[in-house]
């Protein structure tokens, strides 16, 4: 018997993200990666394993569950070992099913004997069989009239916390919120920003999408396919030439048009510095870039020196009472708003655990504060940015309209609402709003 050691340590991870459900996926991942000696193929099966588990999770344990005797009394460990292999059997079609089923065999010996080992082999076994009889019949639609049909069984299938279909019903409509949901299960591509500050950047951008399996995205972003990924991609990043940025974050950037704006910006909810760096490397002037966490303004001096650009000032302070004057009035003030993040669920699937709906309100009294003190110090003529990575009208439409409402002299003059789309971009949602 030869354990897989990706599969194990994705099973270590995705056991104590389910049991606990209080740490972000990245952040458990590479907690176990940190001192593992897995090559970088294995690392890689590994992270696709926990995304790809985590993201099905709820569609993987029904299509299991009916496979099982007595699905109830079968251990946790046992679920999430089939969970995992039936992932693979659906999803990863360049890993044979007799690897899969022999691998997640060994894997319940050495977790919890030979009894287990039996269980894991005819579940597998027989949902091979059932895949070759007729793969139709594991498509969401099919899974969720299985399940029960209605929202609770569209929930099952599509892996979406029954609170959010909800909400996203009552808000959008029943076409939004199937589109939603089946974004929400994609395996995401891949995006980059190409420094276009390098002499070299409009060359390499040219290069990497001739390449095959890729999209260009907006100005200075690149996509790349599942399985696509260019093996010299991460020698890339090292030399700073290209940065891992969302394409739902490049693309509400130029919606909103701020890569025009020549002013000078205020970048307000700077973050790990991807919407800094993005307009940086475009030429536009960056006055000063504040968060509330000290590490992440660290993090941002250690990417300026990456990209080798020089780091606008950085200022330790929340949006919503930032603690100094400026000595200037901000042409424009970005918000890259905190929020729920439910627009992307395909990239962080973990907020199936850890987001609640009594989140949502304090999220939502918190942008309303950060837009109020935005707006007292921009500058007369100004613009002011409003971007969240959520699809909830409370944190988006409302927090708008509120502040057209306080403020009627201000004027919306862009909005960005994006359609979910089969690449897992992260749904995002933008504002630009004007001071006369």
């Amino acid at each position: 018997m030869s354990v897989s050691p990706a599969r194990q340590l994705a099973l270590r991870v995705l056991d104590k993200l389910v049991r606990v459900g209080d740490a972000p996926v990245q952040a458990e991942l590479d907690a176990a990666l940190r001192f593992s000696p897995l090559c970088a193929a294995d690392r890689a099966l590994a992270t696709e394993l926990v995304y790809g588990a985590l993201r099905l999770r709820s569609r993987l344990d029904f299509v299991v569950e009916r496979l099982l005797a007595n699905p109830g009394k079968t251990p946790f460990l046992v679920r999430l070992i089939l969970a995992v292999a039936a992932y693979e059997l659906l999803y990863l079609d360049k890993i044979p099913a007799y690897a899969t089923v022999s691998a997640a065999v060994d894997l319940a010996r050495g977790e919890l004997g030979a009894g287990a080992a039996r269980v894991v082999n005819g579940v597998l076994r027989s949902l091979v069989r059932a895949i070759e009889a007729d793969a139709a019949a594991f498509s969401p639609a099919r899974l969720a009239e299985e399940a029960g049909g209605g929202l609770k069984g569209i929930a099952r299938a599509a892996a979406v916390p029954l609170w959010i279909l909800k909400l996203w019903r009552q808000a959008y409509g029943d076409e939004r919120m199937h589109a939603l949901a089946a974004a929400a299960g994609c395996r995401p591509w891949t995006c980059v920003r190409v420094n276009l500050a390098r002499s070299d950047g409009t060359a390499l951008l040219t290069e990497l999408t001739a390449l095959p399996g890729t999209v260009r995205v907006g100005t200075a972003g690149v996509r790349f396919a599942p399985g696509k990924r260019p093996a010299g991609l991460d020698g890339l990043i090292r030399a700073g030439r290209v940065s891992v940025q969302g394409a739902g974050s490049l693309l509400a950037l130029e919606a909103l048009g701020l890569g025009e704006r020549k002013g000078i910006l205020w970048d307000a909810c700077a973050g790990h510095g991807g919407k800094t760096f993005a307009l940086l490397e475009r030429g536009v002037p960056v006055a000063a870039a504040s968060d509330t966490s000290a590490a992440r303004l660290d993090g941002l001096r250690r990417e300026a020196g990456r990209l080798g650009i020089a780091c606008p000032p950085l200022v330790l302070a929340s949006a919503a009472e930032p603690p100094f004057s400026f000595s200037f009035r901000p042409d424009t003030i970005l918000i890259d708003a905190p929020c729920s993040g439910l627009g992307t669920l395909a990239r962080h699937p973990d907020l199936r655990i850890r987001r609640e709906p009594s989140h949502l309100a304090g999220l939502a009294d918190l942008q309303a504060a950060i837009l109020e003190a935005a707006w007292r110090q921009l500058a007369p003529g100004g613009r002011l940015a409003y971007i969240t990575c959520t699809v909830n009208p409370d944190e988006n439409e409302r927090r708008i309209e509120g502040l057209l409402s306080a403020h009627p002299e201000a004027e919306l003059l862009r909005r960005h609402v994006p359609e979910p789309d089969d690449a897992g971009t992260d749904v995002m949602f933008g504002a630009l709003v004007g001071k006369p």
